[in-house]
């Protein structure tokens, strides 16, 4: 319990210092050392809290100066301070656990009270009524509890990945044997993704002052368990040869400590809320012994290596610290070959990263390394190692409709990207920020097209997309996503080429009881199938533009459309399925009233999750109000055809049916069959001609003299 871990901390703190200092600068090691051993500790309370369950602003407190919070952190770069966060002048806003959607970093109440663990006071009377043991669930009286911690909130556009909790030492240059510990919760058990977290040190470079890298200590891997709260007592013993007897270069701060998050979050849903309390550190007053630098081991970038991605040479090495680097191409110091592509300084650290790379780069690579013991300096130098391009294969959807496994979750990685090209389905973006989110179809299927980072990416239904991406799965969706930010795959791009709205799929009809019905569920649907040679031989409907008909809405008729809208429907046989009106973003479905029936309803079919959490159902995604057909077909007009033959061309010439009325706001779609006998069989020469309401021609070239017979139809 942490009333016990603050005991065992403040008996360990023999100096009189008071635990929580305000301070602008890094930690000053000799202000808590005392004699022959040194301890500091922070258990963030502060940040301060308050007596009103609304007011989100915090009571009056500071975060110790020591402390930094930031986003944006890699491998190799401590990123940038995140904007609003908790720092020496303002303890931050004060969150609750389980709040999804308000992402930064906060001022929480930590995971124990201080009265025991079995109760805490909120606006001074005492409550009885948790359901776990001392743990605090009721977010309602979060704000006045006074043990306090300094946590985060994930969400997709803030600290999935790259957030960080840093804290800096000033010299290390007279202590050794350092002891790290600290309690890491996570507070949200509603989320069902796994997060890494890295408990990682930074020497600062004699040349530019900050970690020009930064490494995982022994044993600093921390992952938490889905779905469930947590809390634990990190302890890390810091081994001499890491953050020990470091100078401060220049008077920068010789050492960084961090807590961070390097690589995204796996699974799907929202993400969590994690939290860091009761930090300390110990160290003892000596100088460990030095050791040499051992020869570098070099490791290449994973493959496969695109054109315009971000690629990251290592090296380890053995050695005391500090340890100095120096990457080198082709003999040369590399930041000289390529001044623009080297990220930061990685290029005097143990992992060099190269931006947008090409052909240019492709070349030999290696690392000198050095230290020194005394006055003496020793140096060694890497092996060579390259790294070769490879082309983005260009796919069709329906081909990366099958690439799932049984669950219809993707099986390449993430690192594997792939070119589509399609159409856009769907009549505005789906979601809000610097996010967009499209449905897209070619020939073979369709699939949600995310791009993360693309607030400048707003095509229009019937745009044609050239899209570099990697599969991805999200509440059940396929999706392929794509990153502009910068901070995940530089490879990944979208083109918009320009509008081809004559070639807007023709939808897929969906058969209530074996392809839609609630609780159905049809791999066929999902993923199509394929022949032995892979081939697809049944397109997938998932993703792509469906219809249903004979549509029942129930006790929804009569909502009037103001946002985000499920609706329970039926058909005429009483089997129920979903169709949601994407309200929030969309505002062409707004103020529009929900029908009794409609003849037939379109748009992109899709799942969602529902309750009980992980279990998801399909439904139809109405995007615009034209897509729902209350209206019954015109009455019946014939198709007027006629032909003639010129050479060894057959051209058939049609009127133009619309589907539906007014028609000026519908495409037609034709198909041409043929046959060699008038009674057929018939097989179609084209379908999915699509025309406004201008007359219709097709022409067949057919150099064989025998008779033939047509037929079109609609669709």
């Amino acid at each position: 319990m942490k009333a016990k871990f603050l005991k065992a901390l403040l008996l360990a703190a023999v100096s009189s210092v008071f635990l929580e200092r305000a301070g602008a600068q890094a930690l000053d090691l000799s202000q808590w050392t005392t004699n022959t051993t040194g301890v500091y500790t922070n258990t963030f309370d502060s940040m301060g809290s308050t007596t009103s369950q609304t007011n989100g602003t915090g009571g009056s407190g500071y975060l110790s100066g020591e402390w930094t919070c930031f986003t944006g952190a890699t491998a190799n770069g401590y990123g940038t301070v995140a904007s609003g966060a908790p720092n020496v002048s303002s303890p931050g806003t004060i969150n609750n656990w389980t709040n999804p959607f308000n992402g930064g970093f906060f001022n929480y109440a930590s995971y124990f009270d201080y009265l025991g663990g079995t109760n805490f006071y909120t606006n001074n009377a005492l409550t009885n009524t948790l359901p776990l043991y001392g743990v605090i669930l009721d977010p309602d009286y979060q704000t006045n509890e006074p043990n306090r911690a300094l946590g985060i909130r994930q969400i997709g556009a803030f600290g999935d990945p790259g957030a960080a909790f840093v804290i800096k030492l000033q010299d290390t240059s007279l202590y050794d044997n350092f002891r790290l510990s600290f309690d890491w919760m996570n507070l949200d058990p509603t989320s069902p993704r796994q997060t890494t977290w890295l408990v990682q040190y930074g020497i600062a470079d004699t040349e530019v002052g900050v970690p020009a890298a930064f490494q995982t200590f022994a044993g600093g891997t921390l992952k938490n368990n889905p779905g469930s709260f947590h809390w634990n007592r990190v302890t890390l013993p810091l081994g001499n040869g890491t953050i020990n007897n470091i100078a401060s270069p220049g008077g920068a701060p010789a050492v960084w400590l961090r807590i961070v998050t390097l690589s995204p979050s796996s699974g799907s849903g929202n993400r969590e809320t994690f939290a860091i309390d009761n930090f300390g550190l110990s160290w003892s007053v000596g100088s460990a012994g030095c050791t040499p630098v051992s020869v570098p081991t070099i490791t290449p970038p994973n493959a496969p290596v695109y054109s315009n991605a971000t690629v990251a040479f290592t090296v380890s090495v053995s050695g005391t610290q500090p340890i100095y680097y120096q990457w080198r191409y082709n003999g040369q110091n590399v930041e000289q070959v390529f001044p623009s592509q080297v990220a930061g300084f990685s290029y005097r650290s143990s992992i060099l990263t190269l931006q947008n790379v090409t052909a240019n780069n492709q070349g030999n690579f290696d690392c000198v390394v050095s230290n020194a013991c005394g006055s003496t300096v020793y140096t060694n130098v890497s092996s060579t190692a390259a790294f070769a391009l490879t082309t983005v294969p260009a796919v069709s959807l329906g081909y990366l409709r099958t690439l799932t496994d049984s669950t219809y979750t993707p099986t390449p990685p993430q690192s594997q990207l792939y070119q589509v090209t399609g159409i856009i389905t769907t009549l505005t973006n789906l979601t809000s920020g610097n996010t967009a989110s499209y449905y897209i179809q070619d020939a073979t299927g369709g699939m949600n097209l995310f791009v993360t980072g693309g607030a400048g990416f707003r095509p229009q239904i019937g745009d044609e997309v050239t899209t570099v991406g990697y599969l991805n799965l999200f509440q059940g969706n396929l999706e392929l996503e794509a990153d502009l930010t910068g901070s995940g795959n530089n490879a990944t791009s979208v083109q918009d080429l320009s509008n081809n709205i004559a070639n807007y799929p023709v939808p897929k009809l969906l058969d209530w009881p074996t392809e839609f019905a609630d609780g159905v569920t049809n791999s066929t649907v999902e993923k199509g199938t394929t022949n032995g040679a892979g081939q697809i031989i049944v397109q997938s409907k998932k993703g792509s533009i469906c219809m249903l008909t004979n549509v029942y809405f129930g006790t929804n008729a009569g909502h009037v459309i103001t946002g985000n809208y499920y609706t329970y429907v039926t058909n005429a046989n009483g089997l129920a399925g979903w169709v949601y009106f994407w309200g929030s973003q969309d505002h062409d479905l707004v103020g529009h009233v929900i029908p009794d029936f409609a003849y037939s309803v379109q748009g992109p079919l899709f799942a969602n999750i529902v309750t009980p959490p992980g279990s998801f159902w399909s439904g139809i995604a109405v995007t615009k109000w034209s897509d729902v057909v209350t209206q019954p077909p015109n009455p019946p007009n014939p198709l007027v055809v006629s032909i003639t033959r010129s050479g060894t061309g057959s051209t058939i010439s049609w009127n133009a049916v619309p589907i539906s009325t007014p028609p000026s706001q519908y495409i037609t779609t034709n198909s041409v069959l043929a046959a060699t006998n008038l009674e057929g069989p018939y097989s179609p020469l084209a379908t999915g001609l699509q025309f406004t309401t201008t007359p219709i021609s097709y022409t067949d070239l057919d150099t064989n003299s025998a008779q033939k017979f047509y037929r079109v139809t609609s669709p």
